[in-house]
């Protein structure tokens, strides 16, 4: 899987299950490659 696949699998999937705090953490932890 591609970095920029991965990172796009991650966002949605966090975003599926409603975690917004995890997901504002990961965007804030790495430069997405998007």
């Amino acid at each position: 899987v591609s970095e920029k696949r991965w990172y796009w699998l991650k966002v949605f999937a966090l975003a599926t299950i409603r975690d917004w705090d995890a997901l504002e953490k990961f965007s804030k932890e790495k430069r997405p490659p998007i």
